[in-house]
């Protein structure tokens, strides 16, 4: 159970997740993406967050979902627009070099979120399975597919 305010939440982990949310849909969105993590959450209801049991790890899975749901709504519009041009790749600390901003800009939002929780924070598959709710087999399929992705792009 949760004993951290939503207010000390966000005090605590907002950075982490904005730097988070820069590597799934890059450095204009995350902050963006960040609050509205926290609004669905606060419209949600404290009696619900209490019932959390790892904020952190929550805080993740809700990000790793907002990203996904902005994908594919971005997605949506591109079609509708008729618009269907290659994403710019993001321009932030974590990805100078742009053959790789790049290559990771192709990859899903699931494939980033796995590879960022394995590399950059260096958790177990076991770990980036718990944090973001899907089988352990599912983060070495979503890792090997990106890592293959990136390989290719990159020779």
């Amino acid at each position: 159970m949760s004993e951290l305010s939503i207010d000390d939440a966000y005090v605590k982990w907002a950075d982490d997740l904005v730097r988070y949310a820069t590597v799934l849909v890059g450095p204009d969105d995350a902050l963006d993406l960040v609050a509205d993590v926290f609004t669905r959450i606060l419209a949600g209801g404290t009696e619900r967050w209490s019932k959390v049991r790892q904020p952190d790890h929550y805080l993740i899975r809700a990000t790793t979902n907002e990203a996904r749901a902005h994908a594919r709504s971005g997605a949506r519009r591109r079609q509708r627009e008729g618009t269907m041009f290659s994403r710019a790749a993001p321009a932030s600390e974590l990805l100078r070099d742009r053959d790789v901003a790049a290559a990771i800009g192709r990859l899903s939002v699931r494939q980033r979120a796995v590879l960022y929780l394995l590399y950059w924070e260096d958790m177990t598959e076991a770990g980036v399975a718990g944090v973001l709710g899907i089988a352990e087999g599912s983060v070495r399929r979503h890792a090997q597919r990106g890592r293959n992705a990136m390989k290719m792009a990159l020779t």
